[in-house]
């Protein structure tokens, strides 16, 4: 579920959109209060967990440490960064 919940909120901005896991700005889309630190924490495992799902699927690709290319569908991204095994 965090997995889509990333998607949905990835694929809902433009081309070239520059997420910095902003917590803050996720929690408002997500409708949770940041300001609260149970929630705060909540944020950010669903964060770990949804980049986790959506690399596991193809969806992410890390092109650096830390930064990942997002694709809509999962079998859009480049050849060479398949993960191999």
């Amino acid at each position: 579920m965090n997995g889509l919940r990333l998607y949905l909120y990835l694929a809902g901005n433009t081309n070239n959109f520059v997420w910095t896991m902003n917590p803050t700005a996720y929690a408002n889309w997500l409708g949770k209060d940041y300001s609260k630190a149970s929630e705060a924490r909540a944020v950010r495992k669903a964060i770990d967990a949804g980049i986790n799902d959506l690399k596991n699927n193809n969806y992410l690709v890390e092109t650096a440490e830390g930064k990942y290319d997002f694709y809509d569908n999962c079998n859009d991204f480049p050849e060479q960064k398949v993960p191999k095994g």
